[in-house]
């Protein structure tokens, strides 16, 4: 699934990025799902922007580099 590949991937750039790694679960916390507007998982979060669905982790590492 997606989502369990997406929290691997972020794990894993966690450690050789300044990376923090925040998983929602979009039912249960809905209200702050509601808040960024996100409407699909998995979704990343930058300060300037978000990503919609499973990114692979080479082009991830091109958004932490910017």
């Amino acid at each position: 699934e997606d989502c369990t590949r997406a929290e691997a991937d972020l794990r894993a750039l966690s450690e050789r990025h300044d990376l923090r790694v925040t998983l929602l679960d979009m039912e249960e916390q809905s209200a702050l799902a509601d808040a960024l507007q996100l409407d699909m998982a998995p979704s990343y979060v930058f300060p300037d922007q978000m990503l919609r669905g499973h990114i692979p982790p080479v082009v991830l590492e091109r958004y932490l580099e910017d």
